[in-house]
């Protein structure tokens, strides 16, 4: 005979600044002790001991009403699986347990389904550490909107409210904005394809934030003649002159950030860079990029790793001393060398599909950016011509 049992108790070994101590429930099976959090907090003078129960200040206390219905959630969600597998005579084990517990609380609330899948596909390397930061930051601003958000309460009507939270009391930008939606429309595409069914949230929504073009910064060729008149001084610190030596790759070749550290004499077949982009790995398709002289001079005699890796925010913070020793005026990031590539590639004659194959782009419309840049750079460049 199986024996499992749940009861709620409340830690007494931390007691916050507010009185309050976390409560959790203590579930036995089949003499194991586990401890499951409901994530509620409560004050330990209104917590009865004998009876396990929270004391309420009166009939109409909201945060016990509210303390309440979580509790009463997850007793029942624990309950369910002991019965289901008293019934069917199935063996309860730690590991099933848990396993039963987060597949019922994701299939009914939303919030809740998208932290574990954002932790789950971050643990499995489905997503890289700064997309992981993205998206369990949107499941953040999700949980200060509102404690749960049932699957079948998804509507028009919510995300509307949600984007003027994130508008009016957070102060986001509409980009900002239109990133947290098109994260969450990621997950929603992901638990329509597991089989939950719910209404689409997006199909009625009205005001919904769009992606605003940004200012996209690069470098002249005059710009990057000076970091490379820098880089053969070779009077800078070693780290600099690491960093230097990337962004000075990437200028040549478009490569990102998160592909520099992986890149080995693997890569390099005839005259050509072949990989796999970290970002778009999913899609296993390979980038292939002719190496130009100057950035086969850059890797010359490497074994193994061709670049060292570089810290993204460290990166920035040294190219901004880097363009300072260049008497470069503008702000440099390492995107910018990206975008370098991008723009004097359209500029010296270059084709806008042989640009969207070598930047790895999935849909021309993200190269079509470039294009823009191009037209705007030749019309300043034309302005030149009115004092003639």
């Amino acid at each position: 005979m199986h024996q499992y049992s749940q009861k709620l108790l409340i830690r007494k070994d931390y007691i916050n600044k507010e009185g309050k101590s976390a409560l959790y429930f203590q579930v036995i099976i089949n003499r194991k002790i586990i401890k499951v959090n409901p994530r509620v907090s409560w004050d330990v003078t209104r917590y009865d001991f004998v009876k396990n129960e929270l004391i309420p200040r009166g009939k109409k206390d909201q945060e016990w009403i509210d303390a309440k219905i979580i509790i009463d959630k997850v007793r029942s969600d624990i309950n369910d699986i002991f019965i289901k597998y008293r019934t069917s005579d199935k063996l309860l084990t730690e590991n099933l347990f848990y396993k039963e517990l987060n597949a019922a609380g994701s299939k009914k609330d939303f919030i809740h389904y998208m932290e574990s899948k954002v932790k789950y596909r971050f643990r499995g390397g489905l997503i890289d550490e700064s997309t992981y930061k993205k998206h369990i930051g949107t499941v953040d601003r999700l949980k200060e909107f509102k404690n749960e958000i049932a699957f079948s309460e998804l509507s028009a009507r919510i995300f509307e409210d949600f984007n003027v939270f994130l508008k009016k009391v957070k102060k986001n930008s509409e980009n900002t904005r239109w990133g947290r939606f098109k994260n969450i429309s990621t997950y929603l595409n992901i638990a329509k394809d597991e089989g939950i069914v719910f209404e689409n949230p997006f199909l009625n929504m009205n005001d919904k934030p769009k992606q605003v073009p940004g200012t996209i910064e690069y470098l002249t060729k005059q710009e990057v003649k000076k970091l490379k008149q820098l880089y053969e001084k070779n009077d800078l610190p070693g780290h600099l002159m690491r960093e230097l030596k990337s962004y000075l790759f990437s200028c040549h070749t478009g490569v990102r950030i998160s592909d520099i550290a992986h890149l080995s004499n693997e890569n390099i077949i005839g005259d050509e860079l072949v990989f796999i982009p970290h970002k778009t790995r999913r899609f296993n398709r390979p980038v292939r990029i002719p190496l130009l002289s100057y950035a086969k001079k850059l890797i010359e005699g490497k074994k193994g790793l061709l670049l060292e890796k570089v810290a993204d925010q460290k990166m920035n913070e040294n190219l901004k001393l880097i363009a300072e020793k260049a008497k470069i005026s503008k702000e440099l990031s390492f995107h910018t060398a990206r975008h370098t590539f991008a723009t004097l590639f359209l500029a010296a004659g270059g084709n806008i599909a042989v640009l969207k194959e070598l930047m790895g782009h999935a849909a021309i419309k993200t190269t079509m950016v470039y294009v823009h840049i191009d037209a705007e750079q030749r019309k300043q460049q034309m302005s030149l011509m009115e004092s003639l």
